[in-house]
């Protein structure tokens, strides 16, 4: 081997002239207006906040739990796929059980839509009852129980039947927990807003101060003085977030409910619910608030100011809560904890030539030119040249489609000659029909997209639609 190593190897070369294609410089002695076309994208470094870790989410590790049109119970099954799963997630960290309701599209009646107003106000209720049964039965820790509701978006199956609002009505099941395992890219990446997640619901916390109660004095909301400039106040501190809105959530004391107040609100989810919307309503009744712009729900004798660090409590009195929430993105939100940093940078175009020459995007990715760059640079084109009041159209079948269609002869004469048998007998006599060939002549300017071409034969005044009497390609 050492041998083979110790060698003098012997290489020819030689110079070929080939073509390539070379950038030049011409000087333009004519003033020319240039338009700089946007060539910039926005990216994000992502790194967690000391102390945090990545939550992850786990969907679809039970079947969702169905419910009637009127009332919800949670059996033993259901239970025990909650607990099976919470003991596969054991060696996890932070595990959360969140429960999520949905509902079918049917309008509401009677108790229910006084109750609880609007499909979103129901869903909330069903997964509300839903989280304290699997709390109360196996014992969880307050904060490791979450509730939520969607109402009648995402539908499972057609509301137009009753299997499918079957399906419809459901709360689902999420599990949540730390990943310390998941590692940031040190690479800008898209930023979170690009990614066309899912929004979750976010509580404004003022620093001025907190939001006080609504208190209820013989069944009416008793609000204080000031309370409706506090809340715009709040509004205002978000108006640049997604679907700023005003939440009102009820609660009770934890107390038995008497007779007549169980037949008229069914349990304390309804109560605390009918109570908030009443709130809801005396308060916006004089703002200038849309019905988006505002949503209630009730959480009964459970009390949750705080659910991610406190848990829920047992509260002892009866009010109304006043929030100020947005929507942010569930991607954000899976990456709670994590410091995003937007910076702003020039595209490097990997084709310096291929920024000014015309290219084909489908839904804004390229079918052309896949390594060039971004596609918004398209985009930016467009805008820049809109802003400089240049029109620039290209359309190769803007030409009027033509079609022509000739016979010749246009009439033609039918000469009939008899047969005669032997015998001369009527029976043995036939007519022979003869006439000169007509010939059919077509012209089009868009023949590519023909497929085939046919002539159809009718009898004078015969409908169009039936049986032809030929049909000749």
């Amino acid at each position: 081997g050492r041998a083979q190593n110790r060698r003098v190897e012997v290489e020819v070369w030689y110079d070929e002239v080939v073509d390539k294609v070379a950038l030049e410089e011409f000087l333009v002695p004519h003033e020319i207006k240039r338009v700089k076309v946007c060539r910039m994208e926005t990216v994000c470094k992502l790194r967690y906040v000391d102390g945090h870790a990545r939550r992850a989410r786990v969907q679809n590790l039970i079947a969702p739990l169905r419910y009637g049109a009127d009332a919800i119970e949670v059996d033993d099954t259901f239970v025990a796929q909650v607990q099976r799963a919470l003991a596969n997630l054991g060696d996890k960290d932070n595990v959360v059980v969140k429960f999520v309701g949905y509902t079918d599209d049917a309008p509401l009646t009677g108790r229910t839509a006084r109750i609880y107003g609007d499909h979103v106000g129901l869903s909330k209720a069903r997964a509300r009852r839903v989280a304290l049964a699997v709390q109360d039965t196996l014992a969880l820790p307050t904060a490791a129980i979450m509730s939520d509701g969607v109402g009648a978006i995402r539908p499972l199956g057609s509301n137009q039947t009753l299997q499918g609002r079957a399906l419809n009505r459901r709360v689902e099941v999420e599990f949540w927990y730390d990943d310390p395992l998941q590692e940031l890219p040190d690479e800008p990446q898209l930023c979170p807003e690009s990614a066309g997640a899912a929004t979750v619901t976010k509580v404004y916390d003022p620093p001025w101060g907190a939001i006080a109660h609504i208190d209820f004095k013989d069944g009416e909301p008793v609000v204080p003085a000031g309370y409706r400039a506090t809340l715009e106040r709040a509004l205002a501190d978000v108006a640049g977030k997604g679907n700023p809105r005003l939440r009102f959530v009820g609660y009770t004391r934890n107390e038995r409910l008497n007779r007549r107040t169980a037949a008229v609100y069914g349990d304390d989810i309804g109560l605390s619910a009918s109570r908030a919307r009443r709130a809801m309503e005396a308060i916006t009744a004089d703002m200038d608030i849309t019905g988006d712009e505002r949503e209630f729900e009730g959480r009964g004798y459970v009390h949750a100011d705080d659910v991610v660090n406190a848990g829920f409590v047992q509260g002892d009195t009866s009010h109304v809560a006043v929030q100020v929430v947005y929507d942010d993105l569930a991607i954000l939100d899976d990456y709670e904890g994590v410091d995003i940093t937007r910076v702003t940078r020039e595209l490097r175009p990997e084709n310096p030539l291929g920024l000014n020459l015309m290219r084909i995007t489908v839904d804004g990715e390229p079918i052309d030119d896949p390594k060039r760059s971004s596609s918004d640079i398209q985009r930016c084109t467009d805008v820049a040249m809109k802003h400089a009041d240049i029109q620039f159209g290209f359309d190769n079948l803007r030409s009027a489609p033509r079609l022509s269609v000739a016979a010749t002869p246009s009439r033609i004469a039918l000469s009939e000659i008899m047969h005669y048998g032997p015998d001369l007998s009527p029976a043995n006599v036939y007519v022979d029909r003869q006439a000169a060939p007509v010939r059919f002549m077509m012209y089009t300017n868009y023949a590519h997209f023909i497929d085939k071409a046919e002539i159809r034969v009718f009898e004078t005044g015969q409908s169009l639609e039936s049986e032809p009497l030929a049909v000749v390609p």
